[in-house]
């Protein structure tokens, strides 16, 4: 990849951090595994980012990435180990504590796909 290709890279990943690994966070309800579903799509991002960064719409391209690597996660379970160099900021947490238990369990309820769905719908406004 050429270095102005690499900077648009981690421009973009640095901008975004954050954000994803709160959708990450949202979809698994778990900070470590957040961190993993992160790092992987963030990695796959970076094979392919001279193509996905000529696409239109670069974020919704990621959050399908991000999506596919949970489901792929919970088909999968937990025999793969990824690691960061150095862990990214934790934001805030979105809801107080008793709300987030409440809403992980009801969440726990409904297949990992429709979960996908409903993260992204409500907790991430998201578009239909």
């Amino acid at each position: 990849m050429s270095k102005r290709s690499d900077a648009g890279y981690l421009d973009y990943v640095n901008g975004r951090l954050v954000a994803l690994r709160r959708m990450a966070l949202l979809l698994s309800g778990d900070p470590h595994q957040a961190d993993d579903l992160v790092q992987e799509t963030i990695t796959k991002l970076y094979a392919r980012w001279p193509r996905i960064s000529q696409a239109d719409n670069v974020d919704a391209y990621v959050h399908t990435m991000l999506v596919r690597v949970f489901l792929d996660e919970r088909r999968r379970g937990w025999w793969r180990v990824g690691l960061f160099v150095s862990a990214p900021d934790r934001p805030a947490p979105p809801q107080p504590v008793e709300e987030q238990a409440v809403l992980r369990a009801a969440l726990a309820q409904v297949p990992a796909r429709q979960q996908a769905v409903l993260v992204l719908r409500f907790l991430c406004d998201l578009p239909v």
